[in-house]
């Protein structure tokens, strides 16, 4: 379950896992009538550098630093983001938390939920991304 919406982790034949959302599903197909998952799979494991669903296991999991403003930091003290957090860093005015985990379009999302509270640090492919979002949110919103 991620924000209030159930999700299937389901693999067809040799492929890879995937992730369906249930409320988008109008009808299954029961092609295999027994399914055994293989004894190492541990659903928390896979998912514990995921933010959200997207388990893209081809991205690699990196430390990533968020600046976030007094106000907001109370907020993710009490409900973080990730179970990964940490407080790096801690002024009057600003908190610093750092993240393990696999950037993610979700991730993303979120950061831009938090709006001008939040400021991506490190790295700087993720803070371009961020950026990037914005200017064309601020374009078409101009």
């Amino acid at each position: 379950m991620f924000k209030r919406r159930w999700y299937l982790l389901a693999k067809y034949g040799d492929g890879p896992l995937k992730t369906y959302a249930l409320d988008r599903m109008s009808n299954i197909d029961e092609e295999f009538t027994d399914f055994t998952p293989p004894e190492d799979f541990d659903a928390e494991e896979f998912f514990s550098t995921c933010f959200g669903i997207i388990s893209d296991q081809k991205v690699e999991p990196e430390i990533i630093y968020l600046k976030v403003d007094d106000f907001q930091a109370k907020y993710l003290r009490s409900l973080p983001l990730h179970h990964s957090q940490k407080e790096v860093e801690q002024t009057n005015d600003y908190t610093v938390f750092s993240y393990y985990l696999r950037p993610s379009f979700d991730f993303v999302q979120e950061i831009l939920h938090h709006g001008e509270t939040m400021e991506v640090l490190k790295p700087e492919r993720l803070r371009a991304e961020v950026a990037r979002i914005s200017r064309v949110m601020a374009e078409k919103n101009s």
